[in-house]
């Protein structure tokens, strides 16, 4: 509007100047008109008629001109301005000389600000030296260069930017200059990592499955080989990527001609195959490889190869040839399996079949029964939302195992089953596959042993000795409640604690892992311990090692016996005591007993009998004698 405005205003003054000029040139014309004939008159009035026409034409030429200048402007506007793409005009030096607004947003800066400023100050740091390089090589060639930047505005947000960059001239001044194409790839950038984080779980995946999976091109030449193709072959990914016909020659002869014909129907007829065939390893041994293909086309329906699965099968092979005399005897194993084996239909949600072991699961007799129920039907009201919601994400490939699911028999009791499934296709319809496993005592029993660790946890606290855990180093990582009467300490002091400080002698504690690395227990090995008050606490140690949470842990009972051996210091001392008594005892009966031997010996010179017998002569035994043993004796006898 403005710019209308002094356009409106120019072109008054412009009339304004027209009609003095016209009055000037009007009063000369009156002058010269006079003094000329009427026909001079008659062609110069012909020959201004004729120029205000021209002039009229190019005014209106001028007009056509103007608007035509304003809609290329307002397109270059809609072009340049509003493009989706930011536009970017650099000098030599990298400062910002012009931007369009989709530049200005995308740098989160007004236009007016972003002028002579330095492209590089929203460049983050670690991209810094990429943009260098980009700058350097545009301007030393002179071609286009391409680059991708992150980059980070003034308020903090980053954001991916691909750079296109080529060389201009300054149309004034000759100076070379540098236009950017910016476009926003945070997104693409996104979903790149993405793809790349997906590859990489693909990859591990296809690296690390059990079965021998391959990818081979169009010209029959293997492009990816899993690992495992070492496990079933004795040959690594390598041999088989160098050699093509390597595993044409693996291929047992008998089976040889049916697996060639095989390679080309897959590449031929382009569909998914399968076969199964024998390989010979290198150390001759015979294996059986069931192999499935399946064509991969890209998102044009081009086909770009066959992607492939060998499992080694032998001991399947070998089963199946155990089982294949007799129909009857697979029927009776699979009717007698441990596991319920059922099949749905994914659209009516009918049971298709049922083995033996799935009947007895829900209390019915015949498939017939089972093949008028729907999944609705055997599993409680309460649960169906649950139930239902799982049932989708089986049929859909998502999930293909449930634990703990309820499973409501015949006659409404309830039992609870670990559920796996996997897709068949029976003729053209598809089914679900499942195996349903009691696991109603196993739950049964993990409820008991929650209970069972509840019971050893009172039992563990509230037990009068103390037993605790920890690491061999002496890290307490349990103790319970006994421990506070026993040396003081909270259990709660105990665990910020190392066990090594609990021992008068720090060197029993060595001992004790010692012997214990070496014997794989300790039985009533005697210590003694500090209380927290500093009283000494004799104690009997036992020991074990267990693990626990894969880390080697001891397992220890200690024992006060401080009382007990107060009483055994009491009952030593009056036993010292007694000794001593009996041994004054002893050497006065002995004294007496020389003196009789004098008396007889006297009365044998004499020419007389003995008076005292040789029995009651020697040295008499009492209790206490031989409850002392032969030590006391012996120290009796020694000087």
């Amino acid at each position: 509007m403005t710019d209308r405005n002094n356009r409106s205003d120019e072109a008054v003054g412009l009339r304004q100047r027209a009609e003095t000029t016209a009055l000037k040139i009007s009063s000369d014309f009156s002058e010269n008109l006079d003094a000329r004939g009427p026909d001079e008159t008659r062609r110069i009035l012909h020959d201004l008629r004729v120029h205000q026409i021209e002039l009229e034409m190019q005014n209106e030429e001028l007009r056509r001109t103007q608007q035509e200048l304003e809609a290329s402007r307002a397109r270059y506007f809609d072009l340049y301005d509003l493009a989706p793409v930011g536009y970017v005009t650099l000098s030599q030096q990298g400062a910002i000389l012009e931007a369009n607004l989709t530049a200005s947003t995308m740098l989160g800066a007004p236009r007016g600000a972003l002028v002579n400023r330095q492209l590089t100050a929203f460049i983050l740091p670690a991209d810094q030296d990429i943009y260098y390089r980009h700058r350097k090589r545009l301007f030393e060639t002179g071609e286009p260069q391409l680059c991708e930047l992150g980059m980070v505005r003034p308020d903090g947000n980053q954001f991916w930017a691909l750079l296109d960059a080529i060389v201009a001239q300054d149309g004034a001044t000759r100076a070379p200059l540098c236009r950017v194409t910016m476009s926003d790839i945070t997104e693409r950038k996104k979903a790149e990592d993405a793809l790349r984080e997906s590859e990489t779980k693909l990859r591990i995946v296809a690296d690390n499955t059990y079965d021998w999976e391959f990818w081979m091109s169009p010209e029959s030449r293997f492009v990816y080989i899993s690992p495992s193709c070492k496990r079933i072959t004795g040959h690594d990914a390598a041999e088989f990527l160098a050699d093509p016909q390597l595993m044409s020659r693996l291929v047992h002869p008998d089976d040889r001609p049916k697996f060639i014909e095989h390679q080309k129907n897959i590449m031929e007829q382009k569909r998914s195959v399968d076969m199964e065939f024998r390989i010979v390893t290198p150390d001759g041994a015979n294996r059986w490889i069931h192999e499935v293909c399946q064509p991969v086309f890209d998102d044009n329906q081009v086909f770009i190869g066959m992607r492939g699965s060998n499992r080694d099968i032998t001991e399947r092979k070998r089963a199946e040839e155990a089982l294949r005399e007799s129909e009857r005897k697979f029927r009776a194993i699979f009717d007698n399996a441990n596991d319920g084996f059922i099949s749905v239909d994914l659209e009516s949600r009918r049971f298709f079949n049922a083995n033996r072991r799935m009947m007895e699961m829900l209390g019915y007799e015949s498939e017939e029964e089972i093949r008028k129920l729907t999944v609705s039907d055997i599993h409680p009201e309460k649960d169906l939302p649950h139930v239902l919601e799982e049932f989708k994400k089986h049929a859909s490939g998502e999930i293909s195992r449930t634990d703990e699911l309820p499973v409501k028999r015949k006659n409404g009791s309830v039992l609870f089953t670990s559920v796996s499934s996997s897709p068949m296709t029976i003729g053209e319809k598809t089914y679900l596959s499942c195996i349903f496993r009691d696991v109603t005592e196993r739950k049964k029993a993990e409820d008991a042993l929650r209970e069972s660790e509840k019971r050893y946890r009172v039992l563990f606290d509230a037990a009068p000795i103390t037993i605790s855990m920890a690491t061999l180093e002496g890290k307490a990582l349990a103790v319970n409640h006994a421990i506070e009467e026993m040396a003081g300490y909270t259990t709660e002091e105990v665990l910020t604690l190392n066990l090594n400080g609990f021992y008068v002698n720090p060197d029993d504690r060595k001992r004790a892992i010692a012997h214990l690395q070496e014997q794989g227990k300790v039985r009533d090995f005697e210590t003694a311990f500090r209380g927290k008050d500093g009283r000494t606490v004799d104690v009997l140690l036992s020991m074990d090692i267990i693990e626990l949470g894969g880390q080697k842990v001891t397992l220890s009972t200690i024992r006060d016996i401080t009382g007990r051996k107060k009483a055994e210091e009491r009952i030593r001392q009056q036993l010292l005591e007694l000794q001593r008594w009996h041994n004054v005892t002893l050497d006065r009966e002995g004294r007496v007993s020389d003196l009789k031997q004098e008396v007889n010996e006297l009365l044998r010179r004499l020419g007389e009998p003995g008076r005292y017998s040789s029995s009651g002569c020697g040295e008499t035994e009492t209790p206490l004698t031989e409850w002392g043993g032969k030590e006391t004796r012996e120290e009796r006898q020694r000087p």
